[in-house]
């Protein structure tokens, strides 16, 4: 959730803001504590489907995509869904170490990616709640590092792809939070005006940036995604099109054995950002169909509003 900017905290909630704060880093020493991040995935597996809320989501999405799946289809991928996200999030907690162990990483193909940045391109890499998003920008620094060798071979110091994500309500944990993300790359960015301008300055630099694309935004153009038509944002491609930047879909695969295979796809063609973003949701589309059990099934993927209402709430009218 996000936190309200300049929005006082009353004193009950900064006690409540340290007591948070405190539980995350005592899950995160024994986290580390722990071998790899197994434990995460299996824990999650076993806890996700007792939460009937979960089910139910899941289900009502399994629905859409695929009308024959049964109740017993919901639960399973309900405990794969969440054994993979509980996974994911030990994996932030150890972000630290997986950003120093190149074999962690593996990069399935980068020719798109180098291509780019070899024209002097800046790049907008556009992803899903999918595997582990954090890989790709392990990714691009060790591509570009490879791209920027020297003439002995030794390799450059690579490039850092910049990530925007929604401040967390404890602004303690949201601290804390952006100096783990910043092991995979910088700068780590809040959602919001300052935000906003600091992406674009950073692309318009011919950098690099990663936005996941995957959740719903109110008032946002229907564009097909898994068969069905879901509000999807434009902004990635119309920040590709405004500093002419590659844009490309990444994509970051956990593997049975804990390490991630990271793959740079072709380049979005170039034409008008809502068909530039059809194909991006295509792309995402056969990810999702062919490795159900590493994307997020819980978001409100396909909720709508009623046309009128996503009109005025693109034009940030309020009546």
């Amino acid at each position: 959730m996000s936190r309200a900017a300049g929005r006082p905290r009353s004193w009950p909630r900064r006690i409540l803001d340290r007591i948070e704060m405190a539980g995350a880093r005592l899950l995160q020493a024994t986290s580390l504590a722990l071998p790899g991040e197994g434990w995460a995935q299996a824990a999650g597996r076993v806890v996700g489907p007792l939460w009937p809320g979960l089910v139910k989501r899941v289900a009502a999405n399994l629905a859409l995509v695929r009308p024959g799946a049964d109740r017993a289809e919901a639960r399973r991928l309900t405990a794969e869904v969440c054994g993979h996200f509980a996974r994911a999030a030990a994996e932030y907690l150890d972000l630290e170490r997986i950003a120093a162990d190149p074999d962690r990483v593996a990069i399935e193909d980068a020719a798109p990616l180098r291509a780019a940045l070899a024209s002097g391109r800046g790049v907008v890499l556009v992803t899903a709640h999918f595997g582990n998003w954090e890989s790709i920008r392990l990714a691009v620094r060790r591509a570009s590092a490879e791209l920027e060798a020297g003439p002995d071979g030794t390799p450059g110091a690579g490039r850092d792809c910049a990530l925007i994500y929604r401040a967390f309500n404890n602004p303690l944990f949201d601290a804390w939070s952006q100096k783990m993300i910043a092991h995979a790359g910088t700068p780590v960015l809040h959602k919001g005006r300052d935000g906003t301008r600091t992406l674009l300055r950073h692309v318009a630099r011919k950098g690099v940036a990663l936005i996941l694309v995957d959740q719903r935004q109110t008032g946002s153009p229907l564009i097909p995604f898994l068969g069905h038509e879901a509000e999807t944002a434009l902004a990635a491609a119309e920040l590709a099109l405004r500093f002419d930047a590659a844009l490309i879909p990444a994509r970051g695969l956990r593997l049975p054995d804990g390490r991630f295979s990271v793959l740079f796809e072709p380049e979005i063609p170039r034409s008008d950002a809502e068909t530039m973003m059809a194909e991006v949701n295509a792309r995402l589309g056969a990810w999702v169909e062919r490795w159900p059990e590493q994307w997020f099934w819980l978001h409100r993927r396909w909720k709508t509003r009623p046309r009128g209402e996503r009109i005025r709430a693109a034009r940030g009218e309020t009546g």
